[in-house]
């Protein structure tokens, strides 16, 4: 299957040493299969080794007798039992250069070269081996075609082929046997990560790297037409190979920002990253946090909206499926507006620009299928698509269906210029400009026939558009060919079309080979490009070509575009572009060799074509520019002052009477007479009992958690997790009034086993809660095993019993979670997820039960909450009922992804104690934690996107009272005028308050 089948020579990078980070990865790494000390053992002479290469054969070798000797005491009954702690294990029984092969290639970010360098293997041996590993350590692993087992076991691997990983995925479209295995693969990988990730921040570690992307070669992109064109926008482009030191003088690393531009550089990675680069200070700041673990099939496309109010962030997998394709729309501070699965047919789809700025244009195509290649060059000129969706409704439009490749929005948003498709019978593809009329296509202004060899690129005042055309002479050498692939080196003419239709030629073929414009000034005046200077250079040269047939060399060298699309400033006066490659060779490494050292950096160009360097990177980012926005777009902090001096401005001050040790917890809150707060000291890891007239406090034992005030009194409920040494279960336990107890020292609670759980281990209570006059008790029995929940009612007139139940699903996602409260006296209302589908809860169903008659509770079902949108999965996470008692607040976390972690978004809605199908959403952010009635009633106080806001019940007023960049949540009223809550202030948690007038 891959196209390097023999071994591989010695990488760079092996020969090298190790680095501490290397060092502690391979620590954590070889944790997730050996017991700690067995681990630090193995890896305990790596830092010692002379290269990278010597440390992973020492710990290869050592790791191997290690496993060799477990497997042998297993086979007469001796040696260690398996240990759950351990994700790799049971490394006994796995084949130990698998086993081994894989935990390298996952924890220390080894690439499939480097791993067949050390292991004397054949690339697709490596893989063969990666995917046994993977088998062993979950049997469920389904089984694929041999075939492509090895490119399937490298599907992490960033040395794969892209001509292999696009054989693998127009396979799998039409393979359910290797689609399963891939997915599944995936899914393991991305399991694995997060443990190796969990293992390495118990050693204070980064997380473990994730895969880098993967580069085509320039070769591959002329054969594969319009699919590498696509990858190409996920980043998936060859870095262009130079051999000489350019013009540009290097920047050097740590070096001041001289710029004399200004404003923001927007950067978008494959993981999904974004960050803002300020030109005048250097300020990075980021805007969006990477995708958690993806597959190396995807990749993120990001695109601002033409008012600069929005970002479109876009993931697209290239494997074609829908259901890991989606659009998030999201303002610059970060915050989720709107996100929708770009759901449909398998396809590629992905956006190409802004139809106006509520509205966002994509592209659609069908995936590749081998065993359908004679039809396939038809599919792509009637099934490919040019759609919308609109940002506010998410509803879709398809604005032109057939032979659709690609398009570019004019900058003055009134016309476009729309891409045909590869179909291999001509030397190019089509260019057709049509008029926006109305949020619609419009009119057809000129096209340009089967000849055009580059992106098509507006001039800045869209006045025209230039690109680059095949001669007749290469036409003539296609045909002659038979219709064989256009040639490297071809002579092109440098176009520029009006829009009446009127063309200029700027260059002729004799001039440029492979020519690519990146920038084209008003009236296309001026055009930069980069071109060949004969057919046997690299693409070695930015020129500056004037509409009266001048030219200048600008520079040429080691370095090369990352794509051919220069970025504009805001006012117009300068393009932007993005260079990558060697940027020069330091002769006299450690031991004599040679050390590459490779840049990536952003150049920027002024209207008389002179180049600036105003920001380079001496390793790989990853990140790849994609906009230039005016500085008051995204106000710069660079120079702010202290954040004691920022939060000034809100009010904000720590509660003097707690050090960073003490924290609002998961339950901290107010008893509804006032006057005690519940808080957590996290030296101690105990609850406390604070009273705010004293000032000070009263430690619980530190087993009990989720306590809750008692709805009338001051009494707290809790739950004390079971003690397997003793043989005692799970119990409810119940804290008396502090107010009558002195309120020091230790106070053990009596507890209750209403259950008869007695000295079960499995099952325990959940969320005790006494009603408000006290005569009832409810509270949920949860078994994590079989995944069944059940609601128990307990009360003076019968012994405790249940009386409804309820089951998360078996593939579930996300952790067991309840929620539920008491309304008055004799009414419980409850959440219960349901319509479960691919692990995720489609709907919430508001359970209540009825307690007039205690004897006989009857439960029924108020109201259902379905998933909406892009939702794949809903679920309530936190009820509120109001001081009055008449409306109910509660929190419905969103997620967006199958993923507990990622994707998610909360809303905050109020409902009527009268109507529950009168709901009131009244705010929709990130997640976060915390819901607090004020006393009075009037306002609302909840975690938001690591924020704290204020809104009214009603939803009119919303406003932040937290700055952004700053931890905060679980927002707790004291007094009328008063609210707590967890703000992170040099990394440590602490109680802070703010004084709402």
């Amino acid at each position: 299957m891959t196209r390097s089948s023999g071994q591989i020579g010695a990488s760079t990078r092996l020969d090298l040493p190790l680095d501490d980070l290397q060092v502690e990865r391979l620590r954590s790494g070889l944790r997730a299969a050996f017991p700690a000390d067995v681990a630090d053992r193995i890896a305990s002479a790596a830092p010692q080794a002379a290269t990278a290469r010597r440390a992973y054969r020492g710990v290869i070798a050592s790791a191997r007798r290690t496993l060799l000797v477990d497997a042998l005491l297993a086979r007469v009954g001796r040696g260690p039992a398996p240990d759950p702690d351990r994700p790799f294990v049971d490394a006994r029984s796995t084949p130990a250069v698998p086993a081994l092969a894989l935990l390298l290639h996952l924890s220390c970010d080894l690439d499939g070269e480097e791993l067949a360098d050390l292991l004397g293997k054949s690339l697709d041996d490596l893989g063969r081996d990666l995917l046994v590993a993977r088998r062993v350590i979950d049997p469920r692993c389904p089984r694929s075609c041999n075939r492509f087992a090895p490119a399937i076991g490298r599907c992490r691997d960033r040395r794969l082929d892209a001509e292999d990983r696009l054989e693998l995925l127009g396979h799998c479209s039409s393979c359910d046997a290797c689609r399963r295995t891939l997915e599944f693969v995936r899914s393991l990988d991305d399991d694995l990560l997060g443990e190796l990730a969990r293992l390495q921040g118990a050693l204070r570690l980064p997380i473990v790297a994730k895969p880098r992307r993967t580069m085509p070669t320039t070769a591959l992109a002329a054969v594969v037409g319009v699919a590498a064109l696509v990858l190409a926008l996920f980043g998936l482009a060859a870095l262009l190979n130079r051999t000489t030191v350019g013009d540009l003088p290097p920047a050097p690393i740590s070096a001041g920002h001289t710029s004399s531009f200004s404003g923001w550089v927007l950067s978008v990675g494959q993981n999904g990253l974004i960050e803002a680069f300020n030109l005048a200070t250097g300020e990075t700041r980021e805007l969006r946090k990477e995708w958690t673990a993806p597959s190396s099939q995807w990749g993120t496309v990001a695109l601002v909206a033409p008012d600069h109010r929005l970002l479109a962030v876009a993931r697209v997998d290239s494997s074609g499926h829908p259901a890991n394709s989606r659009v998030d729309f999201m303002t610059l501070d970060g915050e989720m507006v709107a996100g929708y699965e770009l759901e449909g047919e398998r396809a590629f789809q992905y956006p190409v620009g802004w139809l106006d700025s509520d509205t966002l244009l994509l592209v659609s195509y069908p995936l590749y299928d081998e065993d359908m290649e004679a039809e396939y060059d038809h599919l792509l000129q009637t099934a490919t698509r040019l759609f919308s969706i609109d940002v506010v409704t998410g509803a879709r439009t398809d604005l032109l269906i057939g032979n659709v490749g690609g398009a570019v929005v004019a900058p003055t948003g009134d016309a476009i210029a729309v891409i045909g498709t590869y179909d291999g019978s001509v030397v190019g593809q089509t260019v057709t400009v049509y008029a926006i009329e109305n949020g619609q296509i419009g009119r057809e202004l000129v096209v340009v026939e089967s000849r055009v060899r580059s992106n098509p690129i507006w001039a800045s005042d869209g006045s025209a558009v230039v690109m680059t055309v095949a001669t007749h002479e290469a036409v003539e050498a296609f045909r002659s060919s038979s219709g064989g692939p256009m040639y490297q080196g071809a002579p092109v003419h440098l176009l520029s079309v009006g829009r009446q239709g009127n063309q200029h030629l700027l260059a002729d073929g004799a001039q440029f080979l492979d020519a690519y414009p990146f920038a084209v000034g008003p009236a296309a005046e001026t055009v930069l490009l980069q071109a060949r200077s004969s057919s046997y250079s690299a693409l070695d040269a930015v020129w500056m070509v004037g509409s009266d047939g001048t030219q200048s060399r600008l520079f040429e060298g080691s370095e090369g575009l990352m794509y051919n699309v220069a970025i504009p400033a805001p006012d117009g006066s300068a393009m932007l572009v993005e260079m990558g490659g060697v940027s020069f060779i330091t002769p006299g490494g450690q031991y004599g060799g040679v050390s590459t050292l490779t840049s990536q950096s952003l150049v920027i160009f002024d209207a008389q074509g002179r180049p600036q360097r105003v920001r380079t990177d001496y390793t790989v980012r990853g990140q790849w520019a994609f906009a230039w926005i005016p500085e008051a777009a995204l106000a710069s902090r660079s120079g702010a002052p202290s954040w004691q001096e920022q939060g000034a401005g809100y009010g904000l001050e720590p509660v003097a009477d707690f050090g960073p040790e003490v924290v609002l917890g998961t339950t901290g809150s107010m008893n509804q007479r006032g006057g005690y707060i519940v808080v957590v000291d996290n030296e101690l890891g105990v609850p406390m009992i604070w009273d705010l007239a004293a000032g000070r406090a009263r430690r619980l034992g530190g087993a009990i958690e989720q306590l809750r005030w008692t709805g009338d009194g001051n009494e707290l409920l809790g739950v004390a997790r079971a003690d397997p040494l003793r043989e005692i279960g799970s119990r409810i336990g119940i804290i008396g009034n502090p107010a009558t107890s002195n309120g020091v020292g230790m106070l053990p609670p009596p507890f209750l086993d209403p259950a008869l759980l007695g000295a079960e281990q499995v099952r325990r209570y959940a969320l005790p809660l006494l009603a408000p006059d006290g005569n009832q008790l409810a509270f949920f029995v949860v078994n994590p095993e079989s995944r069944i929940i059940e609601l128990w009612l307990a009360g003076w007139e019968r012994p405790a019993a249940p009386i409804s139940r309820f089951r998360y699903a078996p593939d579930a996602v996300i952790d067991i979670h309840v929620a539920a409260t008491w309304v008055d006296s004799s009414t419980i209302i409850f959440a219960q997820p349901a319509g479960w589908a691919d692990g995720l809860p489609r709907q919430i169903e508001i359970m209540r039960v009825n307690t007039r008659d205690p004897a006989n509770p009857v439960v029924d079902r108020v109201t259902t909450i379905p998933a909406t949108g892009a939702d794949r999965g809903v679920i309530l996470r936190e009820f509120s009922l109001s001081p009055s008692g008449d409306e109910l607040a509660w929190r419905i976390r969103h997620y967006k992804e199958r993923a507990a972690d990622r994707g998610r978004v909360d809303s905050i809605e109020v409902v009527a104690i009268a109507n529950a199908n009168a709901r009131l959403e009244v705010a929709r952010a990130n997640p976060g934690d915390g819901l607090s009635w004020a006393p009075d009633g009037q306002w609302l106080a909840v975690g938001l996107a690591r924020r704290i806001a204020l809104l009214s019940p009603d939803g009119r007023v919303f406003e932040y009272l937290t700055p952004k960049g700053i931890d905060a949540d679980r927002p707790v009223w004291v007094r009328d005028d008063e609210l707590w809550f967890n703000l992170a202030q040099d990394g440590h948690l602490r109680i802070w308050r703010v004084r709402i007038e």
